[in-house]
């Protein structure tokens, strides 16, 4: 295979490899959400040492702990089913944005489920 050929063969296969844009931004979203999550989560853990300075004996210890339990396990259940819901959502739209048009309602053809 000369180099022009094999410079030709590669930049195709690179081209077929590479994420569709609406993907791309799929990906970018998802990322932008989990790292909002995270900060989120980051500020309310900063919150917990400062609440338990003000803590005057171990009943105050232990509400102040329950609390924080308590809310972090409803944020990470309702930031993974947020997460979730929107690269599903993101996923399957862009899934439809790119499929060839042939392809988008074949049976038997995997796509996403929206029922998320």
């Amino acid at each position: 295979m000369s180099d022009e050929s094999e410079r030709t063969a590669t930049s195709r296969h690179a081209q077929e490899l590479s994420w569709p844009p609406m993907a791309v931004g799929a990906a970018i979203a998802g990322c932008s959400e989990w790292l909002s999550f995270v900060h989120d989560r980051l500020q309310k853990d900063l919150a917990l040492a400062h609440r338990l300075s003000l803590c005057r004996d171990p009943s105050d210890v232990s509400r102040a702990c329950v609390a924080f339990w308590s809310e972090a396990a409803r944020d990470y259940q309702d930031g993974a089913i947020r997460i979730g819901r929107m690269q599903l959502a993101a996923w399957s739209a862009a899934q439809d944005g790119q499929a060839p048009r042939e392809t988008r309602q074949g049976p038997g053809k995997e796509r996403l489920s929206r029922a998320a």
